[in-house]
């Protein structure tokens, strides 16, 4: 991938709500390691529940080997995935 331009990032996270309950919240953070964030609340229905596809776009200011990693928490317990992301000079950087 090319820095200077958007990236997009997407991963499934689970929720459902607790028993007897009609809703509950999934929180995401996304963290694209160069030091920005991006944060989302998925507000999760008992019709809902399930795996959800989360997203989030950045753009890099510099090319470089980055490490992306999404935390998200549901009632139950957090997950962590990492992932390493390389990103190359593109046309913003030349």
């Amino acid at each position: 991938m090319a820095g200077g331009e958007p990236t997009q990032f997407e991963a499934y996270a689970y929720d459902f709500p607790p028993e007897g309950q009609t809703h509950s919240e999934l929180q995401v953070e996304w963290a694209f390691g160069d030091g920005h964030t991006a944060e989302q609340t998925l507000q999760v229905t008992d019709e809902e529940e399930g795996d959800h596809l989360v997203k989030a776009t950045h753009e890099y200011a510099a090319p470089g080997k980055y490490t992306v990693t999404l935390k998200a928490t549901n009632r139950a317990a957090k997950t962590t995935m990492e992932n390493n992301l390389v990103v190359h000079a593109g046309p913003a950087f030349q």
